[in-house]
């Protein structure tokens, strides 16, 4: 039976109670460290193992002796030379007539191997949950079919949600329905391409909806597909866009009143002209009316001119009102080129007080694009009134303003203001579009900025460069639909 256990790498062991002997194979005394003829006893032994599991070893020998006579027990020993092994321990004692213990037969195996990888594995599990649990965010995974099977501790804490509720989740139950339809966008894409990310407002337990960033990566778990990601709450992040959104409006609108403050006297023409006409034909008419013999079709002709004379004042005045009216970005199809002759026929007094030409070159068939009216509106009277400044100093002949349309080869919407000026410096490309930069006298520096800051939140791009002869030339670009639908 010994050489059967040295054969299975079993040490062997005989334990006498009554003479407190301990007779061993050589197998296991090479896993305690004993010499092969060393005397054994159970002192000897016990000093034998590890200080913390003395007491373990006690307890099973008190139990196997006091009831059923099985011995089974892990502990450490501590080797002579340091080392320290892992050993499973396990006998049978032995009883006389009397029921008295008389002796304990058993083998021990070096499980230390095992022990030690079973010790790695529980460090692993205990640093990955640590690594789990610090994530400020959510964490979570998904099963492929959308089943929550685990997250982290913050899950609880931001959602609301006892772990015992969170065990019945499934992904769709936290978003409404217009969520659901994003949620069925991505969720599928992050198993065919292997990542997704989107914003969402999670439903937690006190319904609240709360923004979150997601992002979702596929993992093979068991050899079965599944989605491990994190959930960011941006609310704060929010705010701040809508706090950014909101000072830009304002910037912006306070750019429209200084502009227009500067173009007053030219308004007050352009609204002079419409209402003398009115006052005149008024008057005639009642001169008409105040004859015996009224001929009605001149009369009539009179009311038609007042109604048309109206109708221009009423433009003007609605594209005063329309620049200088405060509110949200209305994000609408637009018509670049409907634009450009907004501008030009708000501004038309003040080009003809500067003795200014304009040339059109709109390209037909131009695609619409995505934006604020008002916003295009304001960023192109700002590059046309810079224009008709920076050729001030002309000789009247020589004061010439080309406004041009057209669709790029990316399928962007290019607009140029191009001058007969002095050019800009080539130092000077950019630092003409930091705020408060300005090379009028009375200037606030707010105009290219603000315009800059427009184009971006477009999509677009805004810039400047010199003529290919003389002047400068900005350009802007916006997407067109066309590219939206691509």
């Amino acid at each position: 039976m010994a050489l059967a256990a040295e054969a299975a790498n079993l040490g062997v062991w005989i334990r006498d109670l009554v003479r407190n002997e301990i007779w061993a194979s050589d197998r296991w005394r090479a896993l305690f460290g004993f010499a092969s003829t060393e005397r054994l006893d159970l002192e000897k032994f016990q000093q034998r193992l590890h200080t913390d599991d003395r007491e373990i070893f006690r307890q099973a020998v008190a139990t196997a002796t006091s009831g059923d006579g099985r011995y089974d027990v892990e502990f450490r020993v501590l080797l002579p030379d340091g080392r320290r092994r892992w050993i499973a321990s396990r006998g049978r004692v032995e009883f006389n007539g009397g029921g008295k213990p008389v002796r304990v037969r058993g083998v021990s195996m070096d499980i230390t191997h095992r022990k030690e990888t079973e010790e790695s594995n529980h460090n692993s599990n205990e640093l990955m949950a640590a690594i789990f649990n610090s994530v400020p965010g959510l964490l979570f995974l998904y099963t492929e079919a959308g089943r929550l099977i685990r997250w982290n501790r913050q899950h609880e804490v931001m959602t609301g949600y006892s772990a015992q509720e969170l065990l019945n989740f499934r992904a769709e139950d936290w978003y409404d329905a217009e969520d659901r339809i994003t949620l069925a966008r991505v969720f599928p894409k992050v198993f065919s391409e292997g990542y997704a990310e989107a914003e969402m407002k999670l439903i937690h337990k006190n319904g609240e909806k709360v923004s979150y960033a997601l992002t979702g990566t596929k993992v093979i778990i068991d050899g079965k597909p599944c989605l491990v990601g994190i959930g960011i709450d941006i609310t704060a992040r929010k705010q701040a866009e809508a706090e950014t959104l909101r000072q830009r409006m304002e910037l912006a609108h306070l750019s429209r009143v200084t502009m227009l403050g500067e173009l007053s006297g030219s308004m007050a023409h352009e609204l002079n002209q419409p209402l003398t006409a009115i006052l005149s034909n008024a008057q005639a008419a009642i001169r008409f009316l105040a004859h015996n013999n009224t001929d009605l079709d001149e009369v009539r002709d009179i009311l038609k001119d007042i109604v048309e004379q109206d109708n221009r004042a009423g433009e003007v005045i609605r594209r005063l009102r329309l620049l200088l009216k405060k509110g949200e970005v209305q994000q609408q199809p637009i018509d670049v080129n409907d634009v450009v002759l907004e501008v030009l026929k708000l501004i038309r007094s003040d080009l003809v007080n500067q003795n200014v030409i304009v040339h059109t070159e709109l390209a037909a068939d131009l695609p619409s694009v995505k934006g604020d009216r008002v916003q295009l509106q304001q960023v192109l009277l700002n590059l046309v009134m810079n224009a008709c400044d920076a050729m001030q100093v002309n000789a009247i002949a020589d004061r010439q303003l080309r406004v041009r349309t057209e669709l790029g080869a990316d399928k962007n919407v290019r607009v140029s203001v191009s001058d007969c000026g002095a050019g800009i410096a080539s130092d000077k490309f950019e630092i003409i579009f930091e705020p408060f930069y300005s090379t009028k006298p009375h200037g606030m520096g707010l105009g290219l900025s603000v315009c800059r800051t427009i184009i971006s939140a477009h999509g677009g791009k805004l810039w400047a460069e010199n003529g290919a002869k003389r002047g400068a030339v900005f350009n802007f670009t916006i997407p067109s639909q066309l590219e939206s639908q691509s």
